[in-house]
């Protein structure tokens, strides 16, 4: 599958592998908003992307374990796969945070 995704010319690179990783998983978002009225934005965010977080975690997991079973889990394939979740790790922080209530300031008179 990876040959082939070569062959395609899929842009294999961490960014663009996160990038659809993070396109797919966050545009299930406002499906989880509609299944989740109850919450508020902030607790709908916060739990969202606590569930797809744990997903993700999971696929990387068993994606290094099989990588490691074939014996190319070294170098520049590590790299990827760790540069890739750093990325993915980063921008879900950011979808988070996007959603995050500030508590208004008291102004000093």
């Amino acid at each position: 599958a990876i040959e082939n995704s070569y062959n395609n010319c899929l842009d294999i690179s961490p960014e663009a592998t996160a990038g659809r990783i993070l396109n797919f998983s966050l545009g299930l978002f406002s499906l989880y908003q509609q299944q989740h009225p109850e919450l508020s934005e902030q607790d709908q965010a916060n739990k969202f992307t606590e569930i797809i977080g744990g997903g993700i975690d999971t696929g990387f997991s068993e994606a290094r374990e099989i990588l490691e079973g074939l014996g190319v889990l070294e170098g520049e394939v590590a790299e990827n796969i760790n540069k890739t979740y750093n990325i993915i790790q980063d921008e879900l922080a950011a979808f988070r945070e996007k959603y995050q209530i500030v508590p208004n300031e008291k102004l000093i008179e």
